[in-house]
């Protein structure tokens, strides 16, 4: 049986609209990539071809989507299409966009905090007010959008801590109520809209890292798959550099591509525990799905 008649609709498609940054966060591993932004008329036909395939549209892999000048309209349009429209951040424009922000149809907002690491110690609280402040207004004005704070720095306690006392200052929190929180769970809601969720760093895929095995299993093509901004498909939103691309929806359609002989071997290997890729052999995010199998985390 072919991979299209298998699963007909993903839980999220990541779009790239941009793989260019405004800062040079530590946690992200470098591209090979020309950097380049989507154009509008790209973005849409993309946008026809995936409308119904996936839940969730998230409007970045690589780069910092706060920087496409069309921002506003790549929600709005996304909107239209059915989709529930997520977009993760480094949270650092976002003071600066917030009003363009307000009368969109975003979902979810994922504001990566860790990216207040590559700031002077000094610098660092400033910026996180900064970044809190603009999100009590976006939540002010826009009653659907859910905000989550991440903090994927939870092997580096003393950052963690110092980012953590910040917040605990800004919601008139306990001192150290965050870490005993996030010791009980990673994840805690501030308010039924605010979250914050902790997790370990972790490496990306690449064949400089070590090699992992050939045996495991991932939810890429069946929870996710991701595009690139060139327009080239892939199964996962780690591919930062189009590794594995199964193809090109400026130049193929969708179905063609998730049954093309890459693709459903990706998928057939995956479900008898192989892998096939040589990147997916050096991937140690992969293992967090032996631990659950089945289950996205």
């Amino acid at each position: 049986m072919k991979l299209g008649q298998k699963r007909k609709k993903l839980k999220k498609i990541y779009l790239e609209i941009t793989n260019n940054c405004n800062l040079a966060c530590a946690f992200c591993a470098p591209t090979s990539r020309k950097k380049k932004y989507m154009s509008s008329e790209d973005f849409a036909h993309i946008l026809e071809k995936i409308e119904g395939r996936a839940e969730i549209l998230y409007l970045h892999v690589m780069g910092e989507p706060l920087l496409h000048p069309q921002i506003d309209a790549c929600i709005n349009e996304s909107v239209k299409k059915g989709f529930k429209v997520h977009i993760t951040s480094n949270g650092s424009l976002l003071s600066q966009v917030r009003d363009t922000l307000v009368d969109t149809g975003l979902k979810r907002l994922n504001l990566s905090l860790q990216s207040l690491e590559q700031f002077p110690e000094k610098r660092r609280a400033e910026k996180t007010i900064e970044i809190l402040e603009a999100v009590d207004f976006l939540l002010e004005k826009n009653k659907n959008l859910f905000v989550s704070l991440r903090l994927w720095t939870q092997d580096k306690k003393a950052f963690t801590q110092e980012i953590t006392s910040y917040l605990e200052t800004y919601f008139s929190l306990p001192h150290l109520e965050i870490e005993k929180r996030l010791l009980e769970k990673n994840s805690f809601l501030i308010h039924p809209r605010l979250a914050i969720h902790a997790a370990d760093s972790f490496d990306w895929p690449d064949t400089s890292q070590p090699f992992v095995g050939e045996r495991g299993f991932c939810m890429g093509l069946r929870d996710q798959a991701a595009i690139l901004c060139d327009g080239s498909l892939v199964p996962c939103c780690l591919d930062r550099n189009g590794t594995i691309k199964l193809g090109n929806l400026l130049e193929e359609d969708w179905d063609e591509i998730m049954q093309s002989k890459r693709a459903s071997t990706f998928y057939e290997a995956f479900s008898e525990r192989r892998v096939v890729e040589t990147i997916c052999k050096h991937c140690s995010y992969r293992l967090r799905f032996d631990k659950e199998i089945g289950k996205n985390i």
